[in-house]
């Protein structure tokens, strides 16, 4: 976990929901992002604000495996990510994310999407890496933490999702990362959000479009936790 993200608002609504960024995001509505594709992130820019950027998910590990998510209790202990905790952290903007939960009738694992209960676009916590080489592009992962009870039901781990008043201290590399991790690490409330099961349209990497994130027929009713 995470293994599958959406972004599905316009770019304008994306503009107006992270005002102070600097720079246009390359964008399209996304109904599912996943590793090895290009997403818009918010990274820290020179000037003190924050700036848009076009980078793939997904970081090789010195041995060549993708690496995708770090855990927040751990990201200090790995070398991949340690350089990368002061001036490499950023925001992935999302408006849900995806886990499978257990096959029903030894059939397939089903999809669940799960949201803010309002709908809004929230933040995930990432670390980002720019480009080492001409043909290399800049790589994030997102954090995850222990899951809370919504998501618990179908996976142990979730996204370490941000407060909107957090978002800047994760930015900043002024803020001590140890700090930090105490108060984001904390599993976002469950009674905030909501989770939906979905059809199996989001399975495939190759699709992205409204059908990865219509509820599923036989489960079409969204539930609040």
């Amino acid at each position: 976990m995470c293994g599958r993200y959406s972004l599905s608002i316009r770019k304008a609504a994306l503009l107006t929901r992270f005002p102070g960024a600097e720079g246009t995001p390359e964008h399209e509505p996304r109904f599912n992002i996943a590793p090895t594709q290009t997403a818009p992130v918010l990274i820290m820019g020179r000037g003190g604000r924050p700036v848009w950027a076009a980078l793939q998910w997904g970081i090789r590990s010195p041995g060549g495996a993708l690496v995708i998510n770090a855990r927040i209790e751990t990201a200090h202990e790995r070398p991949l990510f340690r350089p990368l905790l002061a001036g490499g952290r950023c925001l992935i903007p999302s408006d849900g994310f995806f886990e499978w939960g257990p096959a029903e009738g030894g059939g397939r694992r089903r999809p669940h999407r799960f949201i803010l209960a309002d709908g809004a676009v929230f933040t995930m916590a990432g670390l980002w890496r720019p480009p080492r080489t001409p043909e290399e592009v800049g790589a994030f992962v997102a954090l995850t933490t222990r899951a809370n009870a919504l998501v618990g039901a179908l996976h142990s781990r979730m996204p370490v999702m941000l407060l909107p008043e957090q978002e800047g201290d994760w930015l900043s590399p002024n803020r001590n990362f140890e700090r930090l991790r105490e108060k984001i690490s904390v599993p976002f409330d469950a009674g905030r959000m909501r989770r939906y099961a979905v059809a199996s349209a989001v399975n495939r990497a190759d699709r992205d479009g409204p059908e990865c994130v219509e509820p599923a027929p036989a489960q079409g009713r969204l539930e609040l936790f």
